[in-house]
C-alpha cells in the first residue's frame, strides 16, 4: 500500500511540472520564422529544355513539313508587325514588378545563356542585348554601277591567272559620300587558246577566282571593318575595252562578344546586303539577281544562327528573318533534324495564317493544331526553358 502512495504522488508531482513547464513556455512570444528565399536555378540543377527559336514574317504554313513536328499551334498576332514583334519578344518581370523585359533577360537573370540573333533594334551595345548578340544587316553606301577603261600595265604580277593575251588593267573606285573609299585594280583575262584577243574574264584585286559575265563576286573591302560588296561582272567586251560592273551596297557584321564576332569574320565572312529595290527599279540587276542576292542572306543568316547554337551552345537562341520568300524547307531542315536529346527548335510564322511548330523533344507528333496568341509565345518559350 505504502509503494503504490509513493508511486501515486510521484505521478501527480510530474503531471504538475509537465503542465507548469507548458504553460510557461505558451506564455513565451513566438519568434518569427526565418525568412524564405526562392532557390537559385542554375542550368546544372535544373532540368530545361535549349530552345531554338525562329521568327518569320509572312512565313507560309508548307514551312512547317521541314521536319516531323512535335506541336502545331495557330498563332494570332497583330496585323502591325512591329507590334507583333515587340508581343512576341516581352516577357513579364519575375520580380512581380510592373515594368517587363525581354523574355531572354528573364532568361538570362535565372543563370541561363542567351543568343538573340538579327532581332530589330537589339544591338551589341543596346542594354537589352543577349550573351551572344548579332545585330541585323548594318550597311552604309548606295549600290554603283562600275564602267572600267583598260589599259597596257606598266608591269603585271607574277600571281596572275594565265592568259593567251597580255592582260589588261582597269581601277574601280569605290566612293561614298564624295570622298574616295578603295581603289581595286582590275584585270582582263584572255583564257581562249584562239590566235586572237578575246578576254572573257576579269580578276578583281584581292580575289582569287576569275569573274565571267553573269558571275557573282562576294569581296572584303574594307579590311579594318572587314565590310564588302558582292560584285556582278555584267559586261565585258572581247578586245577589253571596257567592262561593266555592279556593285551592291557595303555591308559588315555587328556583334557581341568581340570572340563571335571574331569567329563570324573569320568563317562567313561580312554580312550578306539584302537586294536592292532601286537597283532593279534602275535596270541595273534583273529579278533573277535580287532572288540571288536574297538566297544569299538566307544562307548566310542560317549558317551563322548553326555556328551560335553548335559552338557558343546558347540555352536559348531567338533569330530573325525579316524575309521569307527564299527561307525554304530544305535550308531550315538541317536545323530542325539536328536537334538532340533536350533540345527543341520553334518555328513561329507571323503572317495573317500564322503558325508555331515545335520540333524535337518528343518522337511522337501532336496531329490536331491548336490556338495561340502572340501574348502566349513568350511565357511558351520561358516554360521550356525554366521547366
Amino acid at each position: 500500500m505504502r509503494f503504490r502512495s509513493v508511486l501515486r504522488l510521484a505521478i501527480l508531482i510530474l503531471s504538475g511540472l509537465l503542465i507548469l513547464t507548458f504553460a510557461w513556455l505558451s506564455s513565451r512570444p513566438m519568434l518569427p520564422p526565418p525568412p524564405l528565399s526562392p532557390p537559385a536555378i542554375s542550368p546544372s540543377e535544373s532540368q530545361h529544355f535549349r530552345v531554338l527559336a525562329i521568327v518569320v514574317e509572312g512565313a507560309n504554313r508548307e514551312l512547317i513539313n521541314l521536319a516531323t513536328p512535335y506541336l502545331v499551334a495557330d498563332l494570332k498576332a497583330p496585323e502591325e508587325i512591329t507590334v507583333a514583334l515587340s508581343t512576341l519578344a516581352t516577357g513579364i518581370s519575375q520580380r512581380g514588378e510592373e515594368e517587363v523585359e525581354p523574355f531572354w533577360r528573364t532568361a538570362m537573370r535565372r543563370g541561363l545563356k542567351a543568343a538573340v540573333l538579327f532581332w530589330p533594334e537589339i544591338y551589341p551595345d543596346s542594354e537589352l542585348k543577349a550573351d551572344y548578340t548579332v545585330a541585323p544587316a548594318s550597311c552604309y553606301g548606295s549600290s554603283s554601277l562600275h564602267t572600267v577603261s583598260f589599259s597596257q600595265p606598266p608591269s603585271i604580277p607574277a600571281s596572275l591567272p594565265p592568259s593567251f593575251s597580255p592582260p589588261v588593267e582597269g581601277i574601280v573606285e569605290i566612293r561614298e559620300e564624295g570622298g574616295l573609299m578603295a581603289s581595286l585594280h582590275l584585270w582582263a583575262l584572255d583564257s581562249s587558246d584562239d590566235s586572237k584577243s578575246n578576254y572573257a574574264a576579269v580578276l578583281l584585286e584581292g580575289s582569287q577566282k576569275p569573274l565571267h559575265p553573269g558571275e557573282w563576286l562576294a569581296l572584303e573591302v574594307d579590311h579594318h571593318l572587314h565590310s564588302g560588296s558582292l560584285f556582278k561582272l555584267l559586261e565585258l567586251s572581247p578586245e577589253a575595252k571596257r567592262a561593266v560592273l555592279y556593285r551592291t551596297p557595303l555591308c559588315y557584321t555587328y556583334a557581341f562578344p568581340p570572340s563571335l564576332l571574331q569567329e563570324l569574320n573569320k568563317k562567313l565572312g561580312f554580312f550578306r546586303p539584302p537586294p536592292d529595290p532601286q537597283s532593279l527599279a534602275e535596270g541595273w540587276i534583273k529579278p533573277e539577281d535580287a532572288s540571288f542576292l536574297e538566297k544569299e542572306v538566307t544562307r548566310w543568316t542560317t549558317e551563322a544562327i548553326a555556328l551560335v547554337w553548335e559552338q557558343y551552345k546558347p540555352d536559348l537562341l531567338l533569330a530573325h528573318f525579316p524575309q521569307s520568300s527564299t527561307l525554304t524547307a530544305e535550308s531550315l531542315r538541317p536545323l530542325a533534324e539536328g536537334m538532340r536529346e533536350g533540345e527543341v527548335m520553334v518555328l513561329i510564322s507571323l503572317a495573317p495564317e500564322g503558325f508555331l511548330a515545335v520540333y524535337g523533344g518528343e518522337k511522337q507528333s501532336l496531329a490536331n493544331p491548336f490556338s495561340l496568341s502572340a501574348e502566349d509565345v513568350a511565357p511558351l518559350l520561358l516554360s521550356l526553358l525554366l521547366r
